[in-house]
């Protein structure tokens, strides 16, 4: 109770960041993440991972206002550990496909008894930099490195062009900073999120022929 009372009054002080830049970032980021489904520009593997991404935003302006810490930070937890499964989607060979997925699953086997639910601190609070830290991924660096390593590796193989324009090497650098620093691990995936969007637009724009590029003159 007083615990939960804590993280609250934190909440309630507003920093660089705060909850009308992750309701908006969540609204403005979604609603083109769907309108580039619905125009083809994304698949459905696509959607289903940049949601991913997206959600987050939803989950943290939860935690801005004041809302259940402990269960928004049990959603988010499940959704971050999801994300190298949705990779994973993207790998169009299944044997490695199903060989990953299995080692993935014996890795979060090995993650919980590590360190079982129940002594997990289910909590985001403001960190030093402004944005939320995730308490909840308070790891040893071994164990987060598992953990991007999943990524890399799953990217790698898919060979998705997500992965070959750089976007999951500046993710990577960026979280793993954000991590040894101030343990805000991803709260910064509004930049990632934001920056999606205006590239789904960009697509969306070309495919329907609005943009008004003409050729240079020779």
């Amino acid at each position: 109770m007083n615990n939960n009372k804590k993280h609250t009054i934190c909440l309630n002080q507003t920093m660089c960041w705060n909850a009308d830049v992750s309701l908006n970032t969540f609204l403005f980021s979604e609603f083109v993440c769907l309108l580039a489904y619905y125009n083809g520009v994304i698949s459905t593997n696509e959607l289903i991972y940049s949601n991913s991404f997206i959600v987050i935003q939803l989950y943290e302006y939860f935690i801005w206002k004041g809302y259940n810490n402990r269960l928004v930070s049990q959603f988010s937890f499940i959704t971050i550990l999801l994300q190298p499964v949705f990779i994973m989607m993207f790998i169009k060979k299944t044997a490695i496909k199903q060989y990953l997925l299995a080692a993935y699953g014996m890795a979060l086997i090995g993650l919980f008894i590590y360190k079982p639910w129940s002594k997990i601190d289910f909590s985001m609070t403001p960190a030093s930099n402004g944005h939320l830290a995730w308490n909840w991924m308070k790891y040893p660096v071994t164990i987060i490195l598992i953990y991007l390593a999943f990524y890399i590796v799953s990217a790698v193989i898919s060979n998705h062009q997500i992965w070959r324009s750089g976007f999951l090497i500046a993710l990577i650098a960026i979280t793993f900073y954000n991590y040894n620093t101030t343990n805000t691990f991803g709260s910064m995936w509004c930049w990632f999120a934001n920056v999606a969007a205006f590239y789904w637009l960009y697509l969306i724009a070309r495919k329907n022929k609005l943009l008004c590029l003409k050729p240079t003159a020779k």
